[in-house]
C-alpha cells in the first residue's frame, strides 16, 4: 500500500472534502474565462468566515479544476502537470490535502501511479468528473483507476448529478447524466472495497438527492460497493435542509444499522455562489447544524461531529489496515507453522529412538 497522510493534527471541527483551485468554464460562475484561477487563498477567504460562529476549518480537500475544465476536447492540464501544480499549491498551507484528478477519457492510470510513486504521503484520494469529460461513469476506463484506489486505500470523489425534468423535478429515466449515481455505482461494484463518494449527493434538485440516497442504500443492502455522499450544494438556499434531513433519517435506519458515517460535509468553494457571497459559507455551516439540532434531538451533536468532521477524518486521514493478511494473522500463521514443525520433529525423534531400540535387539 502507498503511504498516506497520517497523524494530522486537527484543532477545529470542520473538514470540507470538496473544494477547488483553477478555472471554471461559465463566465456567470465566479471568475470569467481568462481571469486568474481560483487559489488556496480564495478557499480560505470564504471558509474562515466560520470563525465568526466559533468554528474553525481543520482541513480542506482540494482538486484542480484545470484538470477538469476542457478546451478543444481535452482538459486544460493533463493528469501529471495539473496535479503537480495543485500539490505545490497545497504545500503552502498545512490545512490543505490534495486529490489527484483522474482523466479516464484522455489519460492513463499509469500517470496516476507514477504521480503517487514520486510523491508519497501527498495525495489523499482521487477525483473524477464524468459530466465535464462526457465519459459516462460506467465506462470500463474508470475501472483501472478504481482498482488502483482499492489496492492503496484511496477514497474516490465523483461529481454526481441526476438529470431531472425542469418542470416537475422528476428524475429522467431515459436520459441519464454521465455522472448519474447509478452509473457511478456500476463502476464502484468492480472495486467494491473502494470508498466512492457521490459528490453533491446527486446534485440537481427535486428528486435528484433522493435518487442518490436510493443508490447508496442499495449498495449498503447488497454489500457490493462502498458508497458515500458529500452534501455540497444540497439545500444550500434552504435553512430547513429537507433533503439532508431525509437522507440522515434513511441512513440511520438501514437493515444494516446506522450508516450516517457515509455522509460528509463539502461545499465546492470557492466557485459559483461562494465566489459572490462572502457570507454563504458560514451560513451553510450554521443552517446545517441548526437543521440537524431541530430534527434529531439528543443525537444531533453526535451527527454534527460525524458529518462535519469525524466521518472525513476516518475516511481520509486515519491509517487503514492493509488488505490481505494482517500482522496478527501472519503472527498466528507463524506460531501454527512453528507448532507443526516442532510436532513433526518430536514425531521424527520418537521414530528414530524406536527404530534404534528395535535394531539393538537384532543379532
Amino acid at each position: 500500500m502507498l503511504n498516506k497522510i497520517t497523524n494530522v493534527s486537527f484543532t477545529g471541527k470542520i473538514i470540507d472534502i470538496h473544494t477547488h483551485t483553477g478555472h471554471w468554464d461559465k463566465p456567470t460562475y465566479g471568475k470569467a474565462d481568462g481571469a486568474e484561477p481560483y487559489t488556496i487563498g480564495d478557499i480560505f477567504e470564504k471558509a474562515n468566515r466560520v470563525k465568526e460562529g466559533g468554528d474553525e476549518i481543520s482541513k480542506v480537500i482540494v482538486s484542480n479544476l484545470d484538470c477538469i475544465k476542457e478546451e478543444n476536447g481535452k482538459p486544460i492540464l493533463d493528469e501529471i502537470s495539473g496535479n503537480k501544480i495543485l500539490l505545490e499549491q497545497c504545500q503552502t498551507n498545512g490545512k490543505t490535502a490534495p486529490l489527484a484528478v483522474c482523466q479516464p477519457k484522455t489519460g492513463d492510470v499509469k500517470n496516476i501511479k507514477k504521480l503517487f510513486k514520486e510523491n508519497p504521503n501527498a495525495f489523499v484520494g482521487l477525483k473524477f468528473h464524468p459530466l465535464s469529460s462526457g465519459l459516462a461513469a460506467s465506462d470500463e476506463r474508470y475501472v483501472p483507476y478504481l482498482k488502483f484506489a482499492q489496492k492503496n486505500g484511496l477514497p474516490c470523489l465523483f461529481h454526481s448529478q441526476v438529470n431531472v425534468d425542469n418542470n416537475t423535478g422528476a428524475c429522467l429515466k431515459d436520459n441519464l447524466n454521465p455522472s448519474d449515481p447509478e452509473l457511478i455505482y456500476k463502476s464502484a461494484k468492480k472495486a467494491p472495497k473502494t470508498p466512492v463518494i457521490l459528490g453533491h449527493m446527486g446534485a440537481g434538485w427535486g428528486e435528484s438527492h433522493s435518487k442518490a440516497v436510493d443508490v447508496m442504500l442499495k449498495s449498503i443492502e447488497r454489500g457490493d460497493a462502498n458508497l458515500y455522499a458529500d452534501i455540497s450544494w444540497v439545500d444550500f438556499r434552504n435553512p430547513e435542509k429537507p433533503n439532508l434531513v431525509a437522507a440522515i433519517k434513511r441512513l440511520m435506519n438501514t437493515s444494516k444499522g446506522d450508516k450516517t458515517d457515509r455522509l460528509l460535509f463539502g461545499t465546492d468553494a470557492p466557485i459559483a455562489e461562494y465566489s459572490r457571497e462572502d457570507g454563504l459559507y458560514a451560513r451553510v455551516v450554521h443552517d446545517t447544524k441548526e437543521a440537524i439540532r431541530k430534527n434529531f434531538g439528543e443525537k444531533s451533536e453526535e451527527l454534527i461531529e460525524k458529518i462535519f468532521y469525524k466521518n472525513a477524518d476516518n475516511l481520509f486521514f486515519q491509517p487503514k489496515p492493509k488488505r490481505g493478511i494482517s500482522r496478527t494473522g501472519w503472527a498466528a500463521i507463524g506460531v501454527a507453522a512453528m507448532t507443526l514443525l516442532y510436532s513433526g520433529c518430536l514425531a521424527l525423534k520418537g521414530k528414530i529412538l524406536a527404530d534404534s531400540e528395535k535394531n539393538s535387539h537384532i543379532d
